[in-house]
């Protein structure tokens, strides 16, 4: 016996309906889709539809989640791999979003430091550009540079995405967010191929049997067909 698998009655429709092959990579594509999807990567479409797309795709990989943790059962490292993959890949996501506006329309400029503020996991800092405009600092903060600093950033001039320390560079958050989506699949898949190992389908209840025909009656007994006088067929009533 194996240990009963508490999938909901559409899925294990579904799986009965796929067979357990096409199961197994019907759920590894939906993943894929949930991660091209969630990383940016259909951006002209994203951009039209105010990253409705993200979104979905995030969603997805957020149920997802639950069929992992139900398949892979007591290997809980699957599970952390796949959450993990999915909220780094929302991380990538952002960063590429930020590069692909800045390689749009960024540009190099200088600007001053006015303030900075360094936390045990962070650093932040403030800017003035050349402009008299005045901004947040790059991600992860102005480095080294302390107030009244000169620093060289790459920047949006309309100051609608948060300026970079270094020049835009889709390609490596798009080969992260790929591995990010590998991820995903790859989990996605270990947890359909177990979990369709460990399903137990329902015990069918007994057939019922249908009872014994009657036994035939004794010859010469009650059953015997006879005459008029209870006298068999082509006897007469006086012969004995």
């Amino acid at each position: 016996m194996g240990i009963r698998l508490y999938w909901p009655l559409w899925l294990i429709r579904l799986y009965h309906r796929f067979g357990a092959g096409r199961f197994e990579w019907t759920v590894t594509l939906v993943a894929v889709l949930a991660g091209v999807m969630a990383s940016g990567a259909l951006d002209p479409l994203s951009g039209v539809l105010d990253g409705w797309f993200f979104l979905f795709g995030f969603a997805i990989g957020l149920v997802l989640i639950w069929f992992v943790a139900v398949g892979t059962g007591p290997k809980p490292w699957l599970l952390a791999a796949y959450t993990l993959a999915l909220f780094m890949l929302a991380f990538w996501a952002m960063l590429t979003e930020q590069d692909r506006m800045l390689a749009q329309r960024g540009e190099w400029t200088t600007a001053t430091v006015i303030s900075r503020e360094d936390t045990p996991k962070n650093s932040y800092c403030t800017l003035r550009y050349q402009d008299g405009t005045e901004g947040s600092g790059p991600l992860g903060g102005c480095r080294n540079a302390q107030a009244g600093d000169l620093v060289q950033v790459f920047y949006d001039p309309e100051h609608k995405m948060q300026p970079s320390n270094t020049a835009p560079n889709l390609p490596l958050w798009m080969g992260l967010s790929a591995g990010s989506t590998l991820i995903m699949a790859a989990t996605t898949y270990a947890a359909a191929k177990r979990g369709q190992q460990r399903y137990v389908p329902p015990a069918q209840p007994p057939a019922r049997m249908a009872p014994p025909p009657p036994p035939p009656p004794p010859p010469g007994g009650l059953g015997t067909p006879s005459g008029p006088y209870g006298v068999p067929p082509g006897q007469s009533p006086g012969a004995r």
